[in-house]
């Protein structure tokens, strides 16, 4: 009967009584692979399409990327809990590489063109210490890097960028009228905005490109101007 072996680095577990005389090269061989963990790289040259990483090769520390991609590219994870620390020296060419565990319905992961740590619970993966929604920096270079976007007052999908929508935007509600300037009863606005002049604001009946220009009232009960007149009563 073979020894069982741990969930998530297949390290051999002599079972009690088994192997006599042969302990000490099985935990030879746990040694070697736990160096491994420790200070090892697999190699990986990626071009496009998907590729499944085997047991040996996420027993490295480092995944090393590399090659000249003429397409997305998905690396799947083992559907087990861990951390994978890759080392993207890809030429991109302006494809992603996305990691994922192939897990249905599970979280994927773009991953930027540097080093990175990425975590799995076995279903979904994350990037270890994820810039914020929201975060602005400052970039010198021509081509966006892989996970921003230009802050050049470009229009984005809230429904494709939801997490963004959810950091820097915000969703309530109210009644407008067909022709008028005014959205009445508007029910809540974020604490600590305390005049919300000049943000974008969209809903049913309000046109595309409509500013807020001015509000008035109370918590509960806002009124807000906006630049352009509603094409549609709704509440």
């Amino acid at each position: 009967m073979a020894d069982p072996v741990t969930t998530n680095k297949a390290l051999t577990i002599p079972a009690t009584g088994s192997d006599p005389n042969a302990w000490g090269p099985i935990v030879n061989e746990n040694f070697s692979l736990i160096d491994a963990f420790l200070g090892t790289t697999t190699a990986l040259t990626l071009s496009s399409g998907t590729v499944t990483l085997n047991a040996s090769q996420v027993q490295a520390v480092r995944l090393a990327l590399s090659g000249m991609l003429s397409g997305a590219v998905t690396i799947i994870v083992p559907q087990k809990a861990g951390y994978f620390y890759f080392h993207d020296l890809t030429t991109r060419g302006g494809y992603a590489i996305t990691v994922s565990t192939g897990a249905s319905g599970g979280r994927t992961q773009n991953l930027p063109a540097k080093m990175c740590h990425i975590y799995t619970d076995g279903t979904n993966v994350w990037r270890v210490n994820e810039p914020d929604h929201g975060e602005t920096k400052d970039f010198a270079g021509p081509t966006l890097p892989p996970l921003w976007l230009w802050a050049d007052g470009s229009a984005v999908s809230r429904s494709t960028y939801a997490d963004l929508f959810s950091a820097i935007g915000f969703a309530t509600t109210g009644t407008v009228t067909s022709g008028s300037t005014s959205i009445t009863g508007v029910a809540a606005l974020p604490v600590g905005l305390v005049a919300p002049l000049s943000i974008p604001i969209e809903g049913a009946g309000i046109p595309t490109g409509t500013t807020v220009t001015d509000f008035s009232g109370s918590a509960g009960n806002y009124t807000l101007t906006i630049s352009q007149a509603a094409t549609a009563t709704t509440a």
